[in-house]
């Protein structure tokens, strides 16, 4: 079974009685390590047996399989067994099994199974669970997870008194959820006591004349590709001057290695005035200058300040004194004022971030979104302040300098000219999403990037259309992704690789095939699937953390591959180490097509483009991100437009705006 035929299925464990011991996994041949348990079935089933249902999904008829006929094989058929079929049969007999064995649904989650167990501190475990089917041997892959328990959890009741009631410990917590260092090792010593507790509990599962069993050691990856990038890709800090790179963005150590404290940004502007308008209660309008004066002038953290780092000044254009509840009155007032025509970017001040609004009905919503939706609809740049960044700049004025120097268009650094991206002239983040009053209608939009990650602009089509025709979206976005890059250029891209974060389906490829071949003759298309919806873990035991290291890979086809962006990275920059090492890593799942078919495909090559493309988040200082801007953009959309209205939508498309990354 390919890999992103995973689901989300978690079993929450419990151990009858006693702690779980903490035996070390054996580890033999190469170093690298995965959370996959071999499955043994005997006899090795030569045929199953189906029977159709009623119901009718997505791909068709539903069908109901067994590895043995029942009832004198009443109803079903016999045909031989394939790898996917014993697949599903697996998945569903051992979640029958697994109830008649003390598990059962959870009350909390109720697609999980769940039987209560606290780790001494109110931390309840779960594992998800996966039989796949690689390198023609069956595996169990288990991922564990950690949540802790609530006030109001019956397991409260059954701890002793000398249990605290409560985790005083925040450090103890996030080591037993693996949120912090070393969590790759303690990941394994955990999922080693749970497949052990498996072995005991669980295991053998029987069905008919079937034994189903695992062994108990993390599958060692001898007998597959695994690579890792030693080099870690270069920025580009100066246009003029390509001898100005560095790996780091920005370091807070003595020394300072990072290309923005050293060379300032790529795109350099001379005495350039940013003006800027700034939306929010009187009250706040000291607390605003303030801001401005600090961002201008520098601080500790922010040496120099915008002239400095960015060659560019704020200069204020007008304050419009306005209660948050009054905001899209004000707003109206400002876009039919001559003071918009001189404005390069409008500051909002919001009391709460756009993470508090998830839960905020429309009537009391706090402006983020209404506010980003009415401004982008007008071609107003926005950037939103929030309370706590207004009374403290400390460690976030850079970004927020950073944030609207991007967003008014000027490039703060690209991949330096030796990082080689191959098989591709351009590259295109792809994603489709629902807007705020079309739940059944999607639209469909892309960043184009040019071969040195540049972001060159935003593609979108301005009519919402059936989920199920979106295909028709793509044919249009990519036909005219391809006639703007010739304007952009006065050339046509031969090369072009598509980065989206689902599987690609056959027509949606043949669509954007269509759209692309009317434009350009004979060109290469690569399409990436780029996807960490998985429960697929590797570990390495040269790494200090036993994480994976960042840039390694595991290459499991000729197509499809595990890329590590995050994990531990050997270099001098301390706030790159830390944020290198915390977690465990969350690998990217990356499958690839290409076009014409029996187009050779560079797996290596994908790596290293992927890789090179987590540096480039202009969104922040941090010196790469988890996964390629491409798709982390197309994110960054998603989460927007579900907030925006399909009128708003039409005017943002159709807006001055395409050219400028409005969505950071």
């Amino acid at each position: 079974m390919a890999a992103e035929e995973y689901n989300d299925n978690h079993i929450e464990m419990k151990i009858v009685s006693g702690r779980i011991s903490s035996s070390e996994p054996t580890i033999i041949g190469n170093p690298y390590n995965a959370n996959f348990f071999e499955v043994v079935i005997e006899p090795l089933p030569e045929k199953i047996y189906y029977k159709p249902e009623n119901r009718i999904n997505a791909a068709g008829k539903d069908y109901i399989y067994r590895f043995h006929s029942l009832v004198e094989q009443t109803g079903y058929r016999e045909v031989p067994a394939t790898p996917s079929d014993v697949i599903h049969i697996l998945n569903e007999e051992f979640k029958k099994h697994l109830s008649t064995k003390g598990f059962v649904f959870s009350d909390i989650y109720p697609e999980f199974f769940s039987k209560k167990y606290v780790d001494g501190l109110q931390l309840h475990r779960y594992f998800k669970y996966r039989f796949v089917y690689l390198n023609n041997k069956y595996y169990l892959v288990l991922d564990v997870r950690a949540k802790t328990c609530q006030e109001d959890c019956p397991c409260r009741a059954q701890q002793s008194a000398s249990t605290p009631a409560r985790i005083a410990n925040t450090l103890e917590i996030k080591t037993r959820s693996f949120a912090t260092y070393g969590a790759s090792q303690n990941k394994i010593t955990v999922l080693q006591d749970i497949v052990k507790q498996l072995v005991d509990y669980a295991f053998p599962v029987h069905v008919g004349d079937f034994s189903i069993t695992i062994t108990p050691n993390l599958l060692n990856l001898h007998d597959f590709s695994v690579e890792q990038k030693a080099e870690e890709p270069q920025l580009l800090w100066d246009n003029t001057d390509e001898t100005k790179t560095s790996s780091v963005v920005l370091d807070a150590g003595d020394k300072y290695l990072g290309g923005l404290k050293n060379y300032g940004v790529y795109q350099k502007p001379v005495n350039k005035e940013i003006h800027i308008s700034i939306l929010a209660p009187s009250s706040k309008k000291s607390l605003f200058g303030s801001l401005i004066s600090r961002l201008n002038d520098g601080s500790s953290t922010f040496h120099g300040g915008m002239n400095t780092m960015f060659g560019c000044k704020l200069i204020i254009v007008t304050f419009i004194e306005s209660e948050e509840s009054n905001y899209a009155e004000s707003l109206l007032s400002f876009f039919q004022s001559e003071s918009k025509k001189t404005t390069d970017l409008l500051l909002v001040y919001t009391s709460g971030s756009a993470d508090d609004t998830d839960s905020t009905p429309d009537t009391v919503l706090l402006p983020y979104f209404t506010v980003k939706a009415s401004s982008t609809t007008e071609g107003v740049l926005t950037q939103m302040v929030d309370e706590a960044t207004l009374a403290s700049t400390e460690w976030k004025d850079l970004n927020l300098g950073l944030g609207i120097f991007a967003k008014c268009g000027f490039i703060p650094w690209v991949l330096a000219p030796d990082v080689k991206m191959e098989n591709a002239d351009i590259f295109v983040g792809l994603s489709y999403s629902n807007l705020k009053n079309s739940p059944d209608r999607v639209i469909g939009y892309a960043n184009v990037f040019d071969h040195y990650g540049k972001w060159l602009f935003f593609a979108g089509d301005a009519d919402s259309i059936d989920f199920y025709d979106r295909k028709k979206l793509f044919k249009k976005l990519l036909k005219d992704i391809v006639f703007r890059y010739k304007e952009q250029n006065g050339s046509l891209p031969k090369k072009i690789q598509i980065h989206y974060t689902k599987k690609f389906s056959w027509h949606e490829r043949q669509a954007i095939i269509e759209g692309v071949t009317e434009e350009i003759n004979s060109p290469e298309i690569y399409f990436v699937s780029i996807t960490d919806t998985h429960p697929v873990k590797v570990f390495d035991q040269n790494s200090p953390d036993k994480s994976f290291q960042r840039g390694s890979y595991w290459i499991i086809n000729d197509n499809e591959m595990y890329l590590s962006t995050t994990g531990y990275h050997d270099t001098d920059s301390m706030i790159v180490k830390k944020q290198a090492i915390l977690g465990v890593p969350k690998l990217l799942q990356v499958k690839v097509w290409a076009y014409p078919e029996g187009q050779a495909i560079d797996m290596n090559a994908i790596a290293y483009n992927l890789l090179a493309l987590t540096k480039l988040n202009w969104a922040s200082t941090k010196s790469y991100c988890r996964e390629p801007i491409t798709t982390k953009f197309a994110g960054n959309i998603a989460y927007l437009t579900a907030r925006f209205k399909d009128i708003e939508w039409k005017h943002i498309v159709n807006s001055a705006l395409r050219d400028k990354p409005w969505f950071l």
